[in-house]
């Protein structure tokens, strides 16, 4: 009889415990979800993998949006070369700076570079990467988009008023 009620005991903690990790797991769940979909900009997360190659495997619709784009147009642009949705003038050294970073061990980089919309348009956009090594042993950059267009345009007409100030 006590045996049983051990065995009950424990089956009760157990199943408790359970479905606090379950509870817990949900509104963890619910937190990132509502910080991924309210932050500015957009997130992607991007697996390094050791050939030098960078895989895609997470857009926000908040970058997709920013592009003007759908996630699966996004995604069909970078399946094939992460850095083709950047200006051309920008591609080859953007890609440099984040291989670098993830060759010298830097958890952390920022890049400033033009991001192409879906019209063939450009905006400035200033990405922020954290680079994350995970339990399964990958490399992960979690990157925050951040649209600056209108912060590179406001400084762009600043110089040229101050140049022809200057030259006044």
């Amino acid at each position: 009889r006590q045996r049983q009620m051990c065995i009950r005991d424990r089956y009760v903690r157990d199943v408790t415990e359970e479905t606090k990790i379950k509870f817990e797991k949900e509104r963890l769940s619910m937190y990132f979800q509502s910080v991924v979909e309210n932050l500015p900009g957009g997130i992607t997360v991007i697996r390094y993998e050791s050939d030098n190659s960078l895989i895609p495997e997470y857009i926000s619709e908040g970058f997709a949006s920013m592009c003007h784009m759908t996630v699966e147009e996004v995604e069909n642009v970078y399946k094939n070369d992460i850095f083709a949705s950047f200006h051309s003038d920008d591609s080859d050294n953007i890609k440099n700076k984040v291989l670098d970073s993830i060759n010298s061990g830097n958890s952390h980089c920022e890049l400033t570079g033009r991001l192409k919309l879906k019209d063939g348009g450009y905006i400035w956009v200033k990405s922020t990467i954290s680079l994350i090594h995970s339990s399964d042993g990958v490399k992960r950059l979690y990157t925050v988009h951040t649209d600056i267009s209108k912060s590179v345009e406001e400084k762009d007409q600043l110089r040229h008023c101050l140049l022809y100030t200057s030259d006044a």
